[in-house]
């Protein structure tokens, strides 16, 4: 019988003598991956404090996918695991000082040295801070990722006399069990599709929505006969639906929509048909028509769109009166709000 890489058997009762690679790669069938032998690397724990230029870091835990002596995983290489306890050295660490002009940001990555892989002349783990280069676009200035790692996040570092540095995490740094779950960094929890390779939203703490408006202070303009979508300069509240440009949201989750918008039509005395309609990828989904006869009519609309992810939706209005006419200003008449309701 061929010999079969398993950690069930003792090695005194016939079981394989395994070697630290073979060990990780067996490790890895613990934890979700987006390919066969492979995890997310990803950590838990590890809240970043800053006072001044001393950084304190939490206990932390780890999950990092092999990368060898590259940045590119090799799925030969398996998983990495590790934790850093209360009291670790590593959790303390001191920003370098503020460049005198510029912003710069800073990168913390927890990296893997295995002599046996990377000649490093080193075994074990560290969490390493590397300091970047200030420059107009600080992401520019970024450190590059580092072999066997993963980036906790960066420090965003003002420069001298421009305030306090902060933190920012990467998003989706968690690592997942096999089977299991992890937070969307938005109060909800995501599963792992292997089938369609990519992380599914399974709760959220509340309904995907968004509420909006537009007031233009000055005039703006409705070319006649042409349909013109309403801008949207007032984000009131948001949630997984983006607004795009000036003009148009993205949904982020599929699903059952409430919608309604108002734009409110300086109209003259020319007669005429408003519209108002909401368009979903450049489609016409609903319209509303009202004539035109007095200054400043509203043009409402409310309806119920089935969306899909990455949908496109915007509320146009459009005017027939001969001339270009305007939306009113001085006043919020115009508003665009939509929620996700099953």
């Amino acid at each position: 019988m061929k010999d079969v890489i398993a950690i069930t058997f003792d090695a005194g009762s016939g079981g394989p003598l395994l070697t630290a690679q073979e060990r990780r790669q067996i490790e890895t069938g613990m934890y979700n991956g987006s390919a066969a032998g492979s995890v997310f690397s990803g950590y838990r724990g590890g809240s970043v404090g800053i006072v001044g230029s001393a950084v304190t870091i939490q206990p932390i835990t780890f999950v990092i996918q092999g990368t060898g002596t590259g940045t590119t995983p090799v799925l030969t290489q398996g998983c990495y695991r590790g934790a850093f306890p209360s009291g670790s050295a590593e959790l303390s660490k001191t920003l370098t000082a503020a460049h005198a002009s510029l912003v710069r940001w800073d990168a913390l990555d927890i990296r893997v040295f295995d002599h046996e892989v990377d000649a490093s002349g080193s075994r074990g783990a560290d969490i390493i801070y590397t300091a970047g280069t200030a420059n107009a676009t600080p992401s520019i200035g970024l450190p590059a990722a580092l072999p066997n790692s993963i980036r906790m996040g960066h420090f965003v570092v003002p420069q001298s006399g421009g305030g306090a540095a902060t933190f920012v995490p990467d998003a989706g740094s968690q690592y997942a069990m096999a089977g299991g779950a992890r937070s969307n960094g938005s109060g909800g929890l995501e599963i792992y599709d292997l089938t369609a390779g990519a992380w599914r939203r399974i709760y959220e703490s509340g309904p995907a929505r968004f509420s909006g408006g537009y007031n233009p202070g000055v005039a703006s303009g409705v070319t006649n006969n042409t349909w013109i979508p309403m801008p949207i300069t007032d984000t009131i509240a948001a949630s997984r639906v983006v607004l795009v440009g000036s003009n148009s949201l993205r949904i982020d989750e599929a699903g059952l929509y409430q919608c309604s918008g108002q734009v409110r039509l300086d109209t003259g005395t020319a007669s005429g048909t408003g519209r108002s309609r909401f368009s979903v990828n450049g489609a016409e989904a609903r319209q509303y028509n009202v004539g035109l006869t007095t200054d400043a009519v509203c043009l409402p609309l409310s309806c119920q769109l089935q969306l899909a992810a990455a949908d496109v939706l915007r509320f146009e209005v459009n005017q027939n009166q001969g001339s270009s006419r305007n939306f009113s200003n001085g006043t919020v008449w115009n508003f665009i709000d939509i929620a996700r309701i099953g």
